[in-house]
């Protein structure tokens, strides 16, 4: 079974085998295999861009609608890190706002396709759309901080043979080829 529930699941109280973490992780009972690492970039459709124009600056990401990731809120800060030669600015943090906050990355990207605003998505997850003219990188100077991916699981005991498999999948699909979602048909 595949669930794709965007939530911090308990693996042991709810009877999961692994789960795919982001970032730091919290519980230190789990086993945990580092996949790699992620981080997420600024785009938008050229149709949104022609709209409401492109921003210059980070602080002008305020002006826009930004598809929100997360809690359901209307409001949310992204911090952001210079790239190349402005990684001496360091990070910068910008309340953004937006009229559409999802719970689901994909549900993100197909936002950012339809024209709903700027989001933020891993930057392997958008190589092709930005090929193919469906998304623009919008101030390709900043992205997130690098986030570590790691696949976790209740015991190094008793591992289930489809868990081993699973995470070995894992492991070569990520040192493959980066993050591109798995299951994403579109």
């Amino acid at each position: 079974e595949l669930d794709l529930a965007n939530r911090y699941v308990d693996l042991v109280e709810e009877g999961f085998d692994v789960a795919i973490r982001a970032g730091p992780l919290r519980d230190s009972t789990l086993i945990a295999q580092k996949l790699g690492q992620t981080q997420r970039v600024l785009v938008a459709s050229p149709d949104y861009l022609a709209r409401r124009g492109v921003p210059e600056t980070a602080a002008a990401l305020a002006e826009h609608d930004c598809i929100l990731f997360g809690p359901w809120s209307a409001k949310a800060t992204w911090t952001l890190v210079g790239a190349g030669d402005r990684e001496a600015e360091g990070r910068v943090k910008v309340a953004v706002g937006g009229r559409l906050s999802v719970n689901h990355l994909l549900a993100v990207r197909h936002g950012a396709l339809a024209g709903f605003g700027i989001a933020l998505l891993p930057a392997d997850w958008i190589d092709g759309d930005v090929a193919a003219g469906k998304l623009r990188q919008v101030l390709p100077g900043y992205r997130t901080p690098a986030v570590a991916l790691s696949a976790v699981y209740p015991s190094r005991k008793l591992v289930a043979t489809t868990v081993r498999v699973f995470v070995d999948f894992l492991k070569q699909r990520f040192a493959d080829g980066g993050v591109r979602p798995v299951f994403d048909g579109g």
